[in-house]
C-alpha cells in the first residue's frame, strides 16, 4: 500500500478515486494511472489528513525494476512571460458589427408532375 501524507483536510479525495500523473515534472507523461484510493483518513487533531492507496501497476508481480538514480536531462524551462501594463488610451476602439442582411432564400423545389390516367 502507498501512503499519501500531508493531504489538506478539505481535499476532494474519496475512496475509489484513481490517482494519475500530472506530467508537470516532465519525467512522466500526464494521465498515467498510478494508484486507487482505498482509505481516506481525516485527522481532527492535525492540520493534515492521510490517504491510503493501492498501486495499480502490480508491483508484486514483476521480477525486474528500473531505478532512476538521477533526474534525466530536461530542457530548461522557458522564461516567464513579462506582462507590461497597457494604457487604456492605447487600446483600439471596438466598434459593433453591423447586422448582416440575410441571404436570399433558395427557390422552393418544384412539385413532381402527376402521371395522367390512360
Amino acid at each position: 500500500m502507498l501512503d499519501l501524507r500531508f493531504v489538506a483536510p478539505n481535499a476532494d479525495i474519496v475512496v475509489g478515486d484513481v490517482l494519475i500523473t500530472s506530467g508537470m515534472d516532465g519525467v512522466y507523461p500526464a494521465g498515467l494511472a498510478v494508484a486507487k484510493v482505498v482509505k481516506v483518513e481525516h485527522s481532527s487533531a492535525g492540520a493534515f489528513g492521510g490517504v491510503v492507496c493501492q498501486p495499480l501497476a502490480g508491483v508484486d508481480r514483476h521480477r525486474q525494476l528500473l531505478i532512476l538514480m538521477a533526474m534525466p536531462e530536461l530542457p530548461p524551462r522557458p522564461p516567464a512571460e513579462s506582462t507590461k501594463e497597457i494604457k487604456r488610451s492605447a487600446l483600439t476602439r471596438m466598434t459593433p458589427i453591423k447586422e448582416a442582411t440575410a441571404p436570399p432564400a433558395p427557390p422552393a423545389p418544384a412539385a413532381p408532375a402527376k402521371e395522367g390516367t390512360r
